[in-house]
């Protein structure tokens, strides 16, 4: 008796492949949904962690030798966003953060109860110095750019008197200026904030003065590139928290926003937190 030996009709092997189809389809969108995930958290993280950084380099008290017999301290990190040029000269085209070492005069005679931003102030803190005829930055500077398509916000709101031009729940590019500083006596760090960028590419480029003298970062005072002192009230204030809003939508018009956020009276890399839904000041409605 034989037994008749059956294959697979057309029809099955159709069958068959179109479930395959769909199983394949499904389990790779799903992959890329959590490669996605995973990248917006990554993004965010990995922001978080360079402005912890700060933090840890604000604290290590360190001499900065300049020549001579001179020297001056290191007192902590500028950061600034939003800078017409990188650190080459060239325009910043890609939203790049600049991160730069404070440094100023040394005094141990210092004494009283003035603020930490008067203090740095009669020490003529800054970032560059001049040499020769040029003005040049002092210690280590870095660039960095967010990852992953992100892109750094805050919304409109936060700064009425410097943003006039947005609707009320519109979000801008972050700017500004976050400045990480020790206080000279007791060594305490202190974080300001201000909504002017300290444009220090723009203002080493232009800089002509041949007198080995003239610093506009120093002359009268920290960080001083107008007429007014950036070391003032005007200027950097600790009164309030900082709220960068990171756009990780993967487009500027997106709307899926996290909140990172530098505490007010943040002393610490502790002072940074990722904020939840509930208490973020970025809506991703």
């Amino acid at each position: 008796m034989r037994k008749s030996k059956h294959g697979f009709t057309l029809i099955e092997v159709a069958l068959f492949l179109a479930v395959s189809a769909a199983l394949f389809v499904g389990v790779m969108a799903g992959m890329q949904g959590a490669i996605s995930e995973q990248e917006k958290n990554d993004a965010v993280q990995n922001f978080v962690e360079f402005l912890r950084s700060a933090y840890s380099q604000a604290e290590n008290v360190q001499n900065l030798a300049t020549g001579g017999s001179s020297e001056k301290a290191i007192y902590g990190k500028l950061i600034t966003f939003g800078e017409d040029l990188n650190l080459l000269g060239n325009e910043n085209t890609g939203r790049e953060i600049f991160m730069y070492t404070v440094v100023g005069n040394i005094d141990n005679k210092m004494s009283g109860v003035e603020s930490t931003l008067s203090l740095l102030e009669k020490l003529k803190v800054g970032v560059t110095g001049v040499e020769g005829s040029k003005l040049q930055l002092l210690g280590i500077s870095e660039g960095y750019k967010m990852r992953w398509d992100t892109y750094l916000q805050r919304k409109c709101t936060v700064e009425e008197e410097v943003v006039k031009t947005c609707e009320e729940d519109a979000y801008k590019q972050f700017e500004g200026s976050i400045l990480i500083v020790r206080q000279p006596n007791t060594g305490t760090i202190f974080t300001y904030y201000s909504p002017r960028v300290v444009q220090v590419n723009k203002t080493i480029k232009n800089y002509k003065d041949s007198s080995s003298e003239t610093n506009p970062f120093m002359t009268t005072g920290a960080l001083n590139l107008t007429e007014a002192n950036y070391l003032n009230e005007n200027g950097f204030s600790n009164a309030n928290q900082v709220d960068f809003c990171v756009n990780v939508s993967g487009v500027e018009e997106g709307k899926e926003r996290t909140d990172v956020r530098i505490i007010q009276g943040a002393s610490n890399a502790s002072g940074i937190e990722i904020v939840g839904s509930e208490e973020s000041l970025c809506s991703t409605h």
